[in-house]
């Protein structure tokens, strides 16, 4: 490191200038100025800054080893400023846990309206009088899209046109039905029947809900203002049984019938193979019903669950205080989801013989014959083993009896027995 040019005594007391390490530059008022610049230019010729390491001042007052800042004398109160508000945030619809929202809503037009329907809040949403146009589909399965919703639609609307329109509008008749869902879903690879998919009143998605994949109708009836609003709403059903029970998938049918779907024919086709509506279900379970779910009147808007599907219930609500859609509050049903498939146990069963009438008489004596030997195994019987082969030596004698009683009755009328025998 360069030493820094300093002044100190000489011996002899006199005053001269000397080069020095680390000392005042200024140990004396009465040093002459000219020695000093003396020894600052002799300094220049090895530093390259001649004031470099040096301390300007007075004598007794050097002044501060650091230049300070005006800021540090006066301070200055810093203005508050407004928090910077977090990102927003997509709404993202509810993470599938061991809970399934299925909800049933018509929207009247679902032209942006992506936002209301997320707010729902459920996983799967069946829709119902769409009014979207093929336009709309686009604008809107990209808008659902972003909120993590699939969407499945049915057949596009026809638009609203009058006279002089130079290109179609967004907004379409009244139809339309569309599927909606957080969870994993694929579209129907068999067509639905063209005439009640072409007029926008049904399609189809099959959805996984957990271990189970179950089958979507999504319906939209015909209005009662229509005179043949029964029959157009039986034929729309009638054409959703035989969908659903095409293969022994689960199905849930859902969306505004306009009618009460049980009181139709097809309906009751529905109730036998164990089907129950989503009112009834929250009626058998709290004794109290739901409020309606248009305007306060009617409770159309409702699904029917298959009986795979019924033993998964948990909760129904309507959505009556939200007021997310104009006359229709939406319906959501609340299942368990399955973490498996549903066993499924069947009997092998011996085919009946009692339709070939055979003669009691002789089917009397036939047995009398061959009985007494399956008596004595049934004595013998010490193990679940023993019993199991004492029915199966029971069943093939009877077969045996019957089937000798139809030989004999057919050798001697073949025209009133003609079974030629069992076996």
């Amino acid at each position: 490191m360069w030493a820094f040019p300093c002044i100190s005594h000489c011996s002899n007391g006199a005053w001269s200038p000397s080069v020095n390490s680390f000392r005042d530059p200024f140990e004396s008022p009465s040093c002459s100025l000219t020695s000093v610049w003396l020894v600052i230019a002799d300094a220049s010729r090895w530093c390259g800054w001649p004031t470099h390491g040096l301390r300007i001042g007075e004598a007794s007052h050097p002044g501060p080893a650091q230049q300070l800042l005006l800021s540090t004398f006066f301070p200055q109160t810093t203005c508050p400023t407004r928090p910077t508000p977090p990102p927003r945030r997509r709404p993202r619809p509810p993470t599938p846990g061991h809970i399934c929202d299925i909800a049933v809503l018509n929207p009247t037009s679902i032209l942006h309206k992506a936002a209301l329907v997320s707010r729902v809040g459920a996983h799967i949403l069946c829709v119902s009088e769409t009014s979207a146009v093929a336009r709309a589909q686009q604008i809107e399965g990209v808008a659902l899209r972003r909120l993590g919703y699939t969407s499945r639609w049915g057949h596009p609307v026809a638009p609203h046109t009058r006279d002089g329109q130079a290109h179609d509008t967004l907004r379409g008749l009244a139809s339309g039905v569309a599927i909606l869902s957080s969870l994993p879903s694929r579209p129907s690879v068999t067509p639905l029947p063209a005439e009640p998919y072409q007029a926008g009143r049904l399609c189809e998605s099959f959805i996984r809900i957990g271990a189970m994949e179950v089958r979507f109708l999504a319906v939209y009836g015909t209005p009662a203002n229509n005179p043949k609003a029964r029959e157009l709403n039986q034929t729309l059903l009638q054409t959703a049984f035989d969908r659903a029970t095409a293969n022994r998938i689960p199905c849930v049918i859902a969306g505004d019938f306009n009618t009460d779907p049980l009181a139709l024919p097809a309906g009751e086709l529905f109730r036998a193979r164990g089907y129950r509506e989503a009112f009834e279900l929250a009626y058998a379970q709290t004794g109290l019903e739901l409020p309606p779910t248009r305007k306060g009147a009617t409770r159309h808007d409702t699904m029917l669950l298959h009986p795979a599907l019924v033993a998964l219930w948990d909760s129904a609500s309507v959505l009556v205080h939200c007021h997310l859609f104009d006359a229709h509050a939406p319906l959501v049903v609340r299942l368990h989801t399955p973490q498996q498939l549903p066993c499924l146990h069947r009997w092998t069963l011996p085919k009946p013989w009692a339709q070939y009438n055979p003669d009691p008489a002789l089917l009397a004596s036939q047995c009398e014959t061959r009985c007494p030997a399956v008596i004595a195994q049934a004595e013998r019987c010490q193990t679940v083993d023993d019993v199991d082969k004492c029915f199966r030596s029971w069943s093939q004698t009877i077969e045996h009896a019957v089937d000798a009683c139809l030989s004999r009755q057919h050798s001697e009328d073949p025209i009133a027995q003609p079974q030629l025998g069992l076996l």
